[in-house]
C-alpha cells in the first residue's frame, strides 16, 4: 500500500490526479484547502481528508464523488462536500463502501445515495445539512441491495426526506426488494421556522 499526499509542498495538486496516479489499496491522504473538483474513483482506495477543513466544491450541477465499477471496497472519511447536485453515490453494484466522518451540506439533491445492488456498506458518523436527501438506498428485485449499515449520522434542516429507501422491481417504481439493512443512532433535526422549534427522531 502507497500513501498520496494532496495539497501539501510535494503532493498533487488535485484530489483526482492522485487517484488517476494510485493503484488499488493505497491511501489517499488529503490535506486542509479547497478542492474545487468532482472526483470519479474505478478502484479500491481509502480517501482520508482532514475533517472540516478539508473542503471539496463540486460547484453547481456537479456531484463531489462518483463510485463507479472497480471501486469495491473504497473508504471515504473527513472530507466536507459543500455545494454542487450531490454528495457521494455508488453507479454501480459494489461490496465493501464505506463512507464515514464526512461533512455534507447545501446539496442540490442527496448527500450519499447506495445504488441497486450494492452490499457490505456502511455509511456513519457523517453529518448532513441543507439538503433534500439526506442517504438515498435504490434496490431492485433483479439487483437487491444488501447488508448495508446506516448509523450514528446527524442530519440536519432537510427539504425532502432524511433517510430514503425505493424498492423496485425491473427498474419500475412500486414494489421489489431490500436485502438486510440496518438503522442505528441517527439524529434527525428539521428546524420549524414558525414555531422555532426542532424535532429530533432517533
Amino acid at each position: 500500500m502507497v500513501v498520496l499526499a494532496v495539497g501539501s509542498p510535494v503532493g498533487f495538486s488535485t484530489i483526482q490526479a492522485a487517484i488517476d496516479a494510485a493503484q488499488n489499496g493505497d491511501t489517499i491522504q488529503i490535506s486542509p484547502g479547497t478542492y474545487n473538483e468532482s472526483l470519479v474513483v474505478s478502484k479500491r482506495l481509502n480517501l482520508v481528508g482532514a475533517g472540516a477543513n478539508t473542503l471539496l466544491r463540486p460547484g453547481a450541477g456537479n456531484n463531489a464523488v462518483r463510485l463507479t465499477q472497480g471501486s469495491s471496497g473504497t473508504s471515504i472519511s473527513g472530507l466536507n462536500v459543500r455545494g454542487g447536485r450531490a454528495g457521494i453515490l455508488t453507479t454501480a453494484p459494489l461490496d465493501g463502501i464505506t463512507i464515514e466522518n464526512n461533512f455534507f451540506s447545501n446539496l442540490e439533491r442527496y448527500a450519499v445515495q447506495i445504488s441497486n445492488g450494492t452490499k457490505n456498506a456502511i455509511v456513519r458518523g457523517n453529518t448532513i445539512r441543507n439538503v433534500n436527501v439526506g442517504v438515498q438506498l435504490l434496490s431492485d428485485s433483479a439487483d437487491v441491495t444488501d447488508n448495508i449499515l446506516v448509523a450514528n449520522n446527524r442530519i440536519f434542516n432537510v427539504t425532502g426526506i432524511a433517510l430514503y429507501l425505493t424498492a423496485q422491481t425491473n427498474g419500475t417504481s412500486g414494489s421489489g426488494d431490500f436485502g438486510t439493512v440496518t438503522f442505528s443512532g441517527n439524529t434527525l433535526i428539521q428546524r420549524l421556522q414558525t414555531l422555532g422549534q426542532d424535532l429530533r427522531a432517533l
